[in-house]
């Protein structure tokens, strides 16, 4: 079990990141934004002690991560955010059909994980349409259960999508669990953060079989 959460305030975050920690232990990643294009990716094996300067963070995004049966050891390849050209996802959840999905792929840059395949198919669908178009083609091509958060670093541009697992949202703040002041967001709902707000940008297919918490 895993976990995704984010907020423009550190200490906001830290407060989603410890409500979240009973979701897995095993490992921290996420993206730290600036005002300008890209940030800092983060992975880091148990759990993160916030030592480095974040006075120019506007916007922490973050993942804890629970061993699976395909990584009971830390390593960064493994881990969560899963990084492919400009795209930097973090994902709570299973695609079952991740295998065919691979094999479909034009391109070889995926490893044991799941999650690996989102950044690599967003690189390629949205080489064709605009990010929110190509985010819902890929969205609606994965079966299983997901919450993500997708980050486009060219763009600087943060998303949320939900499939099956759980996601909260407020003003501008997000989380797998429960938090003081939020809503639960709809399935098959894609967010966009925009202007210190999250917005329904769009919808895609729901494939998701059942829901995990």
């Amino acid at each position: 079990m895993c976990a995704i959460f984010g907020s423009s305030k550190l200490s906001t975050f830290k407060s989603l990141y410890a409500a979240n920690m009973h979701r897995g232990d095993f490992a921290f990643g996420g993206v730290f934004i600036g005002r300008s294009r890209g940030g800092d990716i983060i992975k880091v094996p148990g759990i993160y002690d916030f030592s480095q300067n974040t006075e120019s963070i506007t916007y922490f995004t973050g993942h804890t991560q629970a061993p699976t049966s395909t990584a009971q050891r830390f390593n960064e390849d493994t881990s969560h955010p899963f990084i492919y050209n400009d795209w930097v996802v973090c994902h709570n959840g299973i695609i079952t059909n991740y295998k065919k999905l691979q094999k479909s792929l034009i391109v070889n840059a995926v490893n044991v994980v799941d999650s690996s395949i989102i950044p690599v198919m967003l690189s390629i669908e949205c080489n064709d349409y605009t990010l929110v178009e190509g985010i819902k083609r890929v969205l609606s091509q994965i079966e299983g259960t997901h919450t993500t958060s997708l980050y486009n670093k060219m763009y600087n541009r943060l998303f949320l999508a939900r499939c099956g697992s759980t996601l909260y949202v407020n003003k501008n703040d997000y989380s797998s669990s429960v938090f003081e002041g939020c809503s639960e967001v709809a399935e098959g709902s894609l967010l966009e953060l925009v202007d210190n707000n999250f917005k329904v940008v769009g919808r895609f297919k729901n494939n998701s079989p059942f829901f995990i918490l």
